[in-house]
């Protein structure tokens, strides 16, 4: 069953990609450079929340290959990042439209590899999205290899005047391996499949309704190179923000994570459009030891975090004869329990968080000096409470970035661009109560470091060089960009805390981009 839903995919995202002849829209993707941008990646998750919204996009269709390389260096950071990493990337993505057939199709693929070194108490790579305690860690600083591996396809049909139907499948694998002893290689597989209707309710408003089913594992295997058995080697799960659990005796875990999602969405407008969406999603993790529980006690259960999940999105784009304007608002709330099995599940952490995020982008049309300029607000508040031990970590943030440009030509095929943002992230507050867990483990070698980077206020600068040129029937674009983060005040300081004021992290990149 995987092999050939890994296969439909891909025909699917080939498929919409490699166009058709007898397309008859025009590629007016080839007309844009410097506007790309807002056209194109501002506005593509409106269209594609809902497979069956994809059509409400009245842009031309588009196809772009795209090579990326990143890196990114610094000790501004949490103790289990790594210091340094980098990466490089490939992807392909489309959008086509078939008149004769009433479809619009939508695919992509990616693949990216990394390099990232240097990071302590972290037996997992990756961080948890949906805010669970839960990891494994060993005391050993440890490198990663990384490599990821990305396909979606959707498709809407236009059944009658009134009702379209869209479909999306979506597949993501992933490989972490850890290079040093303890090792760590671990796969990790999510699909996502989605099924949404829009209904035209007349006068250019649209209301869809969809259904999604994702689920989510991952099977990381432990082992050693070399005979190990100091301290330094063991692994310790981590079920709350206190004691370090037993040591784990297994040589794997299994991790699964599969829920429904509900997405309601409205569009409005042929000039200036609106659009709304909410989708609710309830998951449910749960850690299973395929031998047996870290107690001994012939279970194979270990942990679950059962969250619930409510996105809402809007947006206004304004379209007028000297400029476009796009509003955007995001916001994400996940509240979530997590339990710890000892003959028997007990509650054992409880997280609570929200995040906003507000953007207005303006484009100038035909004009070369701040020809595209931005303001992005981000408020963030977020707290994870042990009940074990009443240790309590509460901070908010609020964070405000600014960007704008200018280009100009070279000569008819020649175009470039120089963008410059800024920025400066600053705590509104924080709530350190340690309780009964000042000398626990994880307070001493994480959690210090931790508030100490989520309540720092930092600035954070940056400049983006783009060389546009146009052939024929394809368009090519280099770009290279850097950015700098620096703190400007570090609020907590204390023998466990890494942090510095003199800590940075840099970050360069190099893209090259085919648009036809």
């Amino acid at each position: 069953m995987k092999n050939h839903l890994f296969l439909f995919i891909l025909l699917l995202s080939f498929y919409s990609t490699k166009g058709q002849e007898n397309n008859t829209h025009k590629k007016e993707i080839l007309n844009l450079d410097v506007e790309r941008d807002f056209f194109i990646e501002k506005q593509l998750d409106l269209y594609t929340v809902l497979p069956s919204t994809l059509s409400l996009w009245a842009h031309s269709d588009w196809s772009t290959i795209s090579f990326n390389g990143t890196y990114s260096e610094g000790d501004f950071k949490t103790t289990d990042e790594c210091k340094t990493n980098s990466e490089l990337a490939f992807k392909t993505e489309s959008v086509q439209s078939y008149d004769s057939k009433s479809l619009k199709l939508y695919g992509s693929f990616s693949f990216s590899s990394g390099n990232h070194e240097e990071a302590n108490w972290n037996q997992f790579y990756k961080k948890s999205t949906i805010g669970s305690p839960f990891k494994i860690v060993t005391k050993r600083i440890g490198d990663w290899r990384t490599k990821h591996y990305g396909l979606s396809g959707m498709l809407t049909k236009k059944i009658n005047k009134r009702i379209e139907l869209g479909v999306s499948l979506k597949y993501d694998g992933d490989l972490y391996l850890r290079t040093l002893d303890t090792r760590n290689e671990q796969y990790n597989l999510r699909i996502n499949l989605q099924s949404s209707m829009t209904y035209s309710m007349g006068q250019d408003k649209y209301l869809s309704l969809g259904i999604a089913y994702k689920r989510k594992k991952s099977k990381p295997e432990f082992h050693n190179s070399f005979k190990a058995t100091s301290e330094e080697y063991y692994l310790y799960p981590l079920s709350d923000m206190g004691n370090f659990d037993d040591v784990l005796n297994s040589e794997s875990v299994i991790i699964t994570d599969q829920n429904p999602s509900f997405t309601l969405a409205f569009h409005s407008g042929s000039k200036n459009k609106f659009s709304a969406s909410y989708t609710y999603y309830p998951g449910l993790e749960k850690w299973k030891n395929p031998i047996t529980s870290v107690k001994g006690d012939l279970s194979d259960k270990l942990f679950k975090y059962d969250y619930n999940r409510h996105n809402l999105v809007g947006s206004y784009l304004t379209n007028s004869t000297q400029y476009y304007l796009l509003s955007k608002a995001k916001v994400e709330l996940i509240s979530g329990k997590g339990f710890k099995y000892n003959k028997g599940y007990r509650d054992s952490y409880i997280y609570d968080g929200i995040k906003f995020n507000s953007s207005i982008d303006l484009l100038r049309n035909q004009k070369n000096i701040f020809d595209q300029s931005g303001l992005e607000l981000d408020v963030e508040n977020v707290s994870k409470k042990d009940l074990t031990n009443a240790h309590l970590m509460e901070y908010t943030n609020l964070k405000i970035n600014l960007h704008t440009g200018f280009n100009f030509d070279l000569n008819t095929p020649n175009k470039f661009k120089f963008t410059m943002n800024g920025g400066y992230k600053y705590n509104l507050s924080y709530n350190h109560d340690l309780a009964s867990a000042s000398s626990m483990h994880y307070t001493t070698n994480l959690a210090h470091n931790e508030m100490a980077f989520y309540t720092a206020d930092y600035y954070n600068i940056g400049a983006k060089l783009s060389w546009f040129h146009k052939f024929k029937n394809i368009k090519t674009e280099w770009a290279l960009n850097y950015d700098k983060i620096s703190p400007t005040n570090i609020k907590i300081n204390n023998q466990y805390s890494i942090l510095e004021k003199s800590t940075n992290q840099t970050y360069i990149g190099l893209s090259f981009n085919l648009i036809f």
